[in-house]
């Protein structure tokens, strides 16, 4: 099967294209994966193909005129689905903002229902998409290979990195990280290479939530960056991709200092880190993908679409 990858862009508010470095480890995946299952896969900015089967990543920044097109020229597509769907909106915690991000979430469903199917990352997404009545399956990200990153560096300089947004919630969380004298990486919208750097270089990757209300959910693609480059991964509590839990350190929040600080102290972060890859890689990408697919050739075989 043809098939093109295709990444929104925010046309408007170009700054939003800083965070596009969150999907890449997971376009990678679904690039590398569905070439080894056989399909002729190509990675595309905004540029839609209706001879291939669309997968579309961020799709939430599609213009409505955008979906209304696709739409009507019966583009067939597949949306990936990696947001969070709320009462307050997509991905919104703040109550001024509820306006505009319902707004945005009411035209990502309009997206939606043009679909042959959509791909969850998380369960819970799930179940407000099956309310509106949507169907979707469950997708998780297991090991390829290719994704492999380089060894530690011999010399590692930063006891903890950071790579994300920086709320109120996560800054507070630095500070007391800082107070203790612990060497600090703190990273936003940098480039991959940058943040791989960072964890070749570190002891710890920090993994914490947003907020711990509407956007307490794990920021899985963190924890998977962060095993492929050999670097334990510690977590406040959280939820969603529960699979991926016994592959790193959740701790209450209060105590998230003091794991840090011990673990380094005792040296057992490093093999913690070892033992959490060792469980990751026997979760193959390719066996989690295989049935997806088999689940989409049906889907359009009955639409006439192959």
């Amino acid at each position: 099967m043809k098939i093109n990858i295709v990444q929104v862009t925010n046309k408007k508010k170009i700054e939003l294209s800083l965070m596009y470095y969150l999907c890449h480890d997971l376009v990678k995946i679904l690039l590398y994966t569905l070439e080894d299952l056989g399909h002729h896969v190509v990675f595309q900015k905004d540029q839609f193909d209706p001879s291939c089967l669309n997968i579309v990543v961020t799709g939430y920044h599609l213009l409505p005129r955008d979906i209304a097109a696709l739409k009507k020229h019966g583009v067939p597509y597949v949306v990936y689905q990696a947001e969070i769907f709320s009462e307050m909106g997509l991905n919104n915690d703040n109550p001024d903002w509820v306006d505009e991000k319902t707004k945005i979430q009411n035209h990502y469903l309009n997206l939606i229902e043009g679909a042959i199917h959509t791909w969850d990352c998380f369960q819970f997404n799930q179940v407000f998409l099956k309310n509106r009545g949507f169907e979707s399956s469950h997708i998780t990200h297991g090991y390829h290979s290719q994704l492999e990153g380089m060894p530690k560096k011999p010399v590692q300089d930063i006891d903890v990195v950071f790579f994300g947004s920086h709320t109120d919630y996560r800054l507070k969380i630095f500070k007391q990280l800082q107070k203790e004298g612990l060497q600090l990486k703190i990273l936003k919208f940098e480039p991959p290479t940058m943040r791989d750097d960072a964890l070749r270089r570190s002891k710890i990757n920090l993994s914490i939530k947003a907020n711990p209300t509407t956007m307490a959910h794990l920021p899985h693609s963190r924890v998977m960056t962060g095993l492929y480059l050999n670097t334990l991964t510690v977590s406040d509590p959280v939820y969603g991709q529960e699979w991926l839990f016994p592959m790193m350190d959740i701790v209450p929040t209060e105590q998230i200092t003091a794991h840090i600080v011990q673990i380094i102290k005792d040296g057992s972060y490093a093999i913690k880190a070892k033992r959490y890859k060792e469980l990751y890689m026997q979760h193959k990408m390719i066996d989690i993908m295989r049935p997806l697919m088999v689940e989409i050739q049906e889907k359009m075989s009955a639409k006439g679409l192959l």
